[in-house]
């Protein structure tokens, strides 16, 4: 029998490219990485879903959000279950800095202790719910009947309102899915509020109530206009850092690449 040999750079490719391509930072939203408008706070997520037999189920994801005058951005975001008056986490904390000036960004987890780097593009940097919010507005589902009627979709002007010491600007999107196009017997009615800071230039609530899913919010808390800490925007001390040029030349993790320096 003819056996195959398979290079372990394409083996290290094949698994390493569609992981980098599922962290591209881009999500629907207005861009983030803008400058002259720095920024901290925490950033605060939560999905409520109950089941039919009765049973609710919360999740919750907190962290950091800051952005510097150079539109460098820092996310942190670790996901708990809620029982009651307790959170528990259920998984690692999870971390990113995204710079537009040289154009890489960074993630990590708090385990294993690894930084990967790669590069950006500019105009596709956004903000919306992060890459791992659960969130509960999927796009994926039960496929729409053929020949069902569209969907009707509405916007509402909701008003200002003041949260955390912002102005922000609100709107609501309704989305109907009419009977049959989905095997339903009723229409549903799927509502997107969205409160947005012009001064930030990004949404600071946003409160998603979708029938099939369950309810989301997704807000940024306790805001604060300073100058974030210029260390946030860092590799953490006692990480190793790895590259696409790492990981091309054998080095999966732990590579010794320099990040970028500030």
């Amino acid at each position: 029998m003819k056996k195959t040999i398979v290079p372990l750079t394409f083996l290290v490719l094949c698994i390493f490219l569609p992981a980098l391509a599922a962290q591209d930072w881009t999500a629907s939203g207005p861009t983030i990485t803008v400058a002259h408008a720095p920024f901290q706070g925490e950033r605060v997520g939560r999905t409520v879903r109950e089941l039919a037999d009765g049973t609710t189920i919360i999740h919750e994801e907190k962290g950091r959000i800051a952005r510097d005058s150079d539109g460098r951005v820092y996310e942190e975001q670790q996901q708990t279950a809620v029982f009651g008056d307790k959170a528990l986490p259920t998984g690692p904390m999870h971390a990113a800095v995204i710079d537009p000036v040289k154009h890489f960004q960074m993630r990590w987890e708090s385990s294993p202790k690894i930084v990967t780097v790669s590069p950006i593009s500019t105009g596709e940097l956004h903000v919306g719910f992060p890459p791992w919010f659960p969130k509960l507005a999927k796009t994926e589902g039960p496929l729409p009947v053929l020949g069902a009627k569209p969907d009707s979709v509405t916007t509402e002007d909701l008003g200002k309102k003041t949260l955390s010491g912002i102005v922000t600007t609100g709107t609501r999107t309704t989305t109907v899915i009419p009977i049959g196009k989905l095997g339903n017997d009723r229409t549903l009615t799927i509502v997107h509020d969205t409160w947005f800071s012009k001064d930030l230039d990004l949404p600071i609530l946003e409160i998603i109530t979708d029938p099939r899913f369950g309810r989301e919010n997704l807000e940024i808390r306790g805001i604060t206009r300073a100058e974030p800490d210029p260390a946030l925007f860092r590799a953490p001390q006692g990480y190793q850092i790895q590259t696409l040029a790492d990981i091309l030349k054998g080095r999966v993790a732990g590579g010794v690449a320099p990040i970028p320096e500030h």
